[in-house]
C-alpha cells in the first residue's frame, strides 16, 4: 500500500508516486493523484510526498489553492492585519483603528484626541478645533457643546467658557 504522501496508480507496481509540491497527502493506500490534496488558502506545501500543509504566518496571507512556498504568503498591507496562522484574506482596520506597518498582525486603537472614521487605514487623525475625542478607539470626533470650546487640533475635551462670558454655538473654537 502507498504511504502517506505517495500513491500507487497501478497494479503490481514496484515504486510508489510522490505527490507534487504544493499538493499533499495524509492517508495511506491511496490509489491515484487526486488523493493528493492542494494546498488550502493561506497555507502551502514545498515537498514533494508531504503528508501535510504548513500554514502561512500570522501577518500574512495567502488567498490561492496549491501554493508551492512560502513566497506565496503575502504579507498583510498597510491599514490591514491577519491575527493569525493560515489566513486566506487580510482583515482591514476597523473605524477608530490603524495599522502603520506590513505585515502586522493586530490594530491598533487610535489614542484619545485623535479618531478614524474609515476601515482599512494607517493613521489617525486630529480632532478639529471645535471639536475633541476624550477617549480611545473613536471613530469620529465631538463638537464643542454650547457654552463649551475647544481651542487646539487633537483635543481630549472641552473647555467650559469663562463666568460672564457664553457660547450659544457648538463646534466653536473660543
Amino acid at each position: 500500500a502507498a504511504s502517506p504522501g505517495y500513491y500507487v496508480s497501478t497494479s503490481a507496481a514496484t515504486n510508489q508516486t510522490a505527490c507534487p509540491f504544493g499538493t499533499y497527502n495524509p492517508n495511506a493506500a491511496a490509489t491515484n493523484l487526486s488523493a493528493c490534496l492542494n494546498a488550502s488558502p493561506g497555507h502551502y506545501v514545498d515537498t514533494a510526498a508531504a503528508t501535510s500543509q504548513t500554514a502561512c504566518p500570522a501577518g500574512t496571507y495567502n488567498p490561492n489553492n496549491g501554493s508551492t512556498n512560502s513566497t506565496a504568503c503575502i504579507d498583510a498591507s498597510l491599514g490591514y492585519y491577519v491575527p493569525s496562522a493560515g489566513s486566506a484574506n487580510q482583515t482591514a482596520a476597523s473605524p477608530g483603528n490603524y495599522v502603520d506597518s506590513t505585515a502586522a498582525t493586530n490594530q491598533i486603537a487610535c489614542s484619545p484626541g485623535t479618531y478614524q472614521p474609515n476601515s482599512g487605514e494607517s493613521y489617525c487623525l486630529h480632532a478639529s478645533p471645535g471639536y475633541y475625542v476624550p477617549s480611545s478607539g473613536s471613530a469620529n470626533q465631538t463638537a464643542a457643546s454650547p457654552g463649551n470650546y475647544v481651542y487646539d487640533i487633537g483635543s481630549t475635551n472641552q473647555t467650559a467658557c469663562n463666568p460672564g462670558a457664553y457660547q450659544p454655538y457648538s463646534a466653536q473654537t473660543n
